[in-house]
């Protein structure tokens, strides 16, 4: 029996010369590096020690890229019949059978999840959906003069506007094109009204739960980015409000931003399709960011204790990836990913290189992204093809194409060694090199890239 990277046989074997008559036993599988399992077996009965028995048999187990971590815990009682029952995670998966039976059928789950926890993450942006950018969907806002969801959400009718652009924008007929077109993740950018309303924004909750049932369905894995923090972060479109950074200002603020969090881990602790949950989008820039560094460890602290093991943390850089690098220390369990977001226009000067430059820019980064996975697993949580408008006009017309695809190419290449890319966006109302669906469709960005 094979799934994914894991090959079996791969059992732990468990005998009992005294029947158990208490609470039963624990086993714990904590990591997986390279070729090696480690596997520990914690709460043991003191009296029935000596008679547990244990072997572990491992055919082949694939390199992983970085130390994972997944406390997974199969707890075994038995029950009036002398069988027992196994349980993990607070899940409700709960066979019954003889023992080994039972160790070796959590293991088989286990490799599932390992399958989907391994692959690098291949994805696109769902933004303009449970978060507004004006831009991405300029018909929506037709006839008002409001500039982001805020402003939107105070027009005449917006209510029902909304409504319908959240049923619409994204169907199930999307999620089927991005499982057979290459992709396997998705970034799902919210607002932190998305749980629960807070006037004038209006909850989400109903399609976030849908989406991430599509994503299962679609053999997805998701993660869940609040985008939209309360007083913004950055004070720019994309976080809902337009205007200052008053998340910054506001030590309420801050903490509001960690019980939302909260919410999420919960609210989405047992759902296999979870690969992980990002803390903030793209803060403003900073120096030392004492607030900020100081907000990702209270949010690490108080969401470990509510998330399920594996469960990925994932903290954005702030555009200073040298200075965030390390910057939280993962416990056992609850693996640390850093976003770093990868934009030709947000590259100083860029206006006056040339693409020949940028081009060998590009493939230096492969060693900065080296470098900063040897401290965590690095996701590009924004990227895309699109080139500063000055370069772009200097393109010949019979070369547009062909630049694109060539660019394009050549950051999944770079990519290559990080743990996923997410291309912003996967659609907007307009065709072109914003809408990752319709490159695909137009054959620049081609699925062999994939």
């Amino acid at each position: 029996m094979t799934r994914g990277t894991v090959a079996f046989p791969l059992r732990i074997i468990l005998t009992n010369t005294t029947p158990f008559t208490d609470k039963g036993f624990f086993v714990t599988i904590t990591q997986v590096w390279s070729h090696r399992l480690t596997v520990r077996t914690p709460g043991f009965h003191p009296g029935n020690r000596s008679s547990i028995l244990r072997e572990i048999t491992k055919e082949s187990c694939s390199p992983t890229r970085w130390a994972f971590f997944f406390g997974w815990t199969c707890t075994a009682s038995p029950n009036s019949a002398g069988d027992y029952s196994l349980s993990y995670s607070g899940n409700t998966f709960n066979p019954t059978g003889s023992l080994d039976a039972l160790c070796e059928v959590g293991l088989f789950h286990y490799s599932n999840v390992m399958k989907n926890h391994q692959k690098q993450l291949r994805g696109v942006n769902l933004g303009g959906w449970l978060l507004l950018e004006k831009w991405m969907t300029p018909t929506l806002f037709k006839g008002t003069d409001a500039i982001d969801e805020y402003t939107f959400m105070q027009t005449v009718g917006a209510a029902s506007k909304i409504a319908t652009h959240r049923q619409d924008f994204m169907t199930e007929q999307d999620f089927a094109w991005m499982a057979a077109n290459g992709i396997n993740a998705i970034r799902i950018p919210i607002g932190y009204w998305a749980l629960q309303s807070d006037s004038p924004f209006l909850e989400a909750s109903s399609h976030l739960d849908w989406a991430m049932d599509m994503a299962q369905k679609y053999g997805l894995q998701v993660i869940i980015d609040l985008h939209g923090l309360k007083g913004s972060q950055n004070g720019r479109d994309h976080s809902g409000q337009v205007g200052t950074s008053g998340w910054f200002q506001s030590a309420s603020y801050r903490s509001e931003t960690i019980t939302v969090l909260v919410g999420i881990a919960e609210r989405y602790r047992n759902h296999p399709n979870l690969w992980g949950i990002q803390v903030i989008n793209e803060p403003r820039l900073g120096v030392f960011h004492f607030k900020l560094r100081r907000f990702y460890k209270n949010a690490y602290t108080q969401m470990t204790a509510v998330m399920r093991p594996g469960t990925h943390f994932i903290y954005s850089d702030a555009f200073s990836p040298r200075l965030f690098s390390g910057a939280v220390r993962a416990r056992p369990g609850f693996p640390i990913v850093m976003d770093v977001h990868l934009y030709h226009m947000t590259t100083l000067f860029s206006q006056w290189l040339s693409l020949e430059w940028f081009m060998a820019k590009t493939q230096r980064r492969a060693q900065m992204l080296r470098r900063l996975s040897r401290h965590q697993p690095i996701i590009i949580g924004e990227w895309s093809g699109v080139l500063r408008h000055e370069l772009s006009r200097a393109i010949p017309a019979d070369q547009v194409k062909s630049t694109f695809r060539d660019y394009t190419k050549l950051q999944i290449d770079v990519f290559n060694n990080t743990a996923g890319w997410f291309y912003w966006n996967y659609k907007t109302e307009a065709r072109g090199q914003w809408n990752f669906r319709s490159q695909v469709e137009d054959g620049l960005i081609t699925l062999s890239d994939l």
